[in-house]
């Protein structure tokens, strides 16, 4: 019995090392890592699970996983905060910054909910953020300038930029990425794929008197699950799906989070030349649709701060769609010029996501 367990736990231990993998080898080279990657929380906890099993049985084993785990001490940083950081308050400037996913400005049962609509406008209104930073904005294209006026007059913030990142032609509406602020916007721009699809806008802000930053309003390539997807990962037994159905379904499932995940390793290299370029202190905010433990996240975290590091608690998940599964893939990463004072994560059911909301210092 020992010694199946122990097998057991090796397995996992190499599972849990493969997962570390993901974070630097692009999926759109070897998308399989990928998969461990996104499976990091729940690797790890099967290692802590036969940490606390050697030590009751009184085995040698138990440094088996505990060395596995503390190996990975950069990803259980970026996964869950035990403590929140206290931060001493100073006569720096600051300001607020608030990033969400607004779903489509829609409750999760439909497009047309006007009562969730005003929800989420009162919602953004009472947080009275300097910088608002939003993901899937959708509106009829004729009502589209309406809407944002609306919103600006609202949350007094004069400037904005705005581009359609997705177009449906019939009937006519419009997606879109939109930076609000309180601050003049002197620069703009838009990134787009290879397919002319908008993934990132950025904003350049004068935050102070003489102190622009550039702020990324990012929207990296989702997976574009359906309602079946979500139904048959909520129930994958071949009782209820039938064993051909559920190979079907299971191919077509990893078929899209391939796509995705490469997808996104290429957005994710572009945009970090594009960083790399700027002259000015950056934020890189918005939904990366991918986990702290990948390949984009990593690879637009290098030189950054996570404000969920310096500045959260707990696991601070931030999708609350329908995926069996709760995970934190909005992010805000943050100049090493700046200081992350605090983040909130209001569970407000708006959207499919949560919104963040952190202070950020001028050092």
């Amino acid at each position: 019995m020992i010694r199946i367990l122990l097998f057991i736990n090796l397995l996992f231990i190499l599972a849990l090392i493969l997962s570390y993998v993901a974070a630097y080898i692009s999926p759109d080279k070897t998308w399989i890592f990928a998969m461990f990657g996104l499976s990091y929380p729940y690797l790890a906890l099967a290692n802590l699970i036969f940490v606390i099993l050697w030590l009751i049985l009184l085995r040698w084993y138990v440094f088996l996983s505990l060395v596995a785990l503390l190996t990975g001490w950069n990803q259980i940083k970026v996964t869950v905060q035990l403590h929140k950081r206290q931060h001493v308050e100073s006569a720096s400037f600051h300001f607020r910054m608030l990033n969400y996913n607004l779903h489509n400005l829609s409750s999760l049962s439909g497009f047309n909910d006007m009562k969730n609509q005003d929800g989420i406008i009162g919602f953004l209104q009472d947080q009275a953020c300097d910088v608002v930073h939003l993901q899937e904005f959708y509106s009829s294209a004729s009502g589209s300038q309406k809407l944002l006026d609306d919103l600006r007059i609202k949350l007094r913030t004069p400037y904005y930029y705005s581009d359609e990142y997705f177009h449906v032609p019939n009937p006519k509406r419009t997606f879109a990425l939109v930076t609000l602020s309180k601050y003049p916007i002197t620069g703009k721009g838009t990134l787009r794929g290879s397919n002319e699809k908008a993934y990132c806008i950025y904003s350049d802000i004068v935050i102070t008197g003489h102190d622009t930053v550039r702020f990324y309003n990012v929207h990296l390539e989702s997976i574009h699950f359906r309602s079946e997807d979500y139904a048959f990962m909520s129930d994958i037994t071949p009782a209820t799906n039938g064993s051909k159905n559920v190979r079907e379904r299971t191919r077509r499932i990893l078929w899209k989070l391939k796509e995705a995940f490469q997808k996104r390793a290429i957005q994710a290299r572009d945009l970090r030349r594009h960083i790399d370029q700027c002259p000015y202190p950056v934020v890189v905010c918005g939904d990366f649709n991918d986990v702290p433990t990948s390949y984009a996240y990593h690879h637009l975290a290098k030189n950054l701060q996570d404000v969920f590091v310096t500045g959260g608690k707990g696991f601070g998940f931030t999708y609350a769609g329908s995926l069996p599964f709760p995970s934190r893939i909005d992010h805000i990463l943050i100049d090493r010029k700046f200081d992350a004072g605090d983040l909130k994560i209001p569970r407000v059911k708006f959207s499919d996501h949560y919104p963040e909301i952190a202070k950020i210092i001028l050092k």
